[in-house]
C-alpha cells in the first residue's frame, strides 16, 4: 500500500500516469472517494499516459470506451462511472462482463462500491480523500 499527497490536479494526473506505466492487460482499477475528490482527474491523467487528449466523465451514460493511441497489448481503456446507478441489477445494461479482464483492455470504475459483489477479487483499489481544497490523499492498494 502506498499513500501519496497530491497538491494539485496536475500532481494527481502525474500519479495516474505513473500507475498506468505498471499496468497489465485485463486489469481493473477501482476508484473510491467522495464527489470531486479526484477520481475523474486521475482517470484523465491515466488516459494521457496512453496518448488520450480528452477524457469526459461518463456520469450520465455510465460508460465510455477509448481506443488507445500508444501501441502495445493494451488497446482500450474502459471508463465506468456508477454514481447514478440505483441498484446492482442495472449493471446488466452496461454489459460489464464484456469489459472485465479483456485481453486487450484496462477498466477503470468510479463508485465500484455499488457492485463490489460482481467484481473479481483480482483488482487494484485506489482511495481518494480530501485534505484541503487543493490537496488530496491518494491511497493505492496493491492488486488483490
Amino acid at each position: 500500500m502506498r499513500e501519496i499527497v497530491s497538491r494539485s490536479a496536475q500532481e494527481t494526473k502525474e500519479t495516474a500516469r505513473g500507475i498506468a506505466k505498471s499496468l497489465h492487460v485485463g486489469q481493473i482499477i477501482c476508484l473510491f472517494g467522495e464527489l470531486g475528490s479526484g477520481k475523474t482527474t486521475f482517470t484523465q491523467g491515466f488516459g494521457q499516459y496512453f496518448g488520450l487528449k480528452r477524457i469526459i466523465s461518463p456520469t450520465f451514460i455510465l460508460h465510455r470506451s477509448y481506443r488507445l493511441k500508444k501501441r502495445g497489448k493494451i488497446k482500450f481503456l474502459h471508463h465506468i462511472d456508477l454514481y447514478r446507478l440505483q441498484n446492482s441489477g442495472e449493471i446488466s445494461v452496461l454489459g460489464l462482463s464484456d469489459f472485465i479482464e479483456r485481453e486487450d483492455s484496462v477498466t477503470i470504475i468510479e463508485w465500484p462500491e455499488k457492485i463490489m459483489g460482481l467484481l473479481p477479487e483480482k483488482r487494484r483499489e485506489i482511495y481518494f480523500e480530501y485534505l484541503t481544497d487543493q490537496e488530496r490523499k491518494i491511497i493505492v492498494k496493491d492488486e488483490k
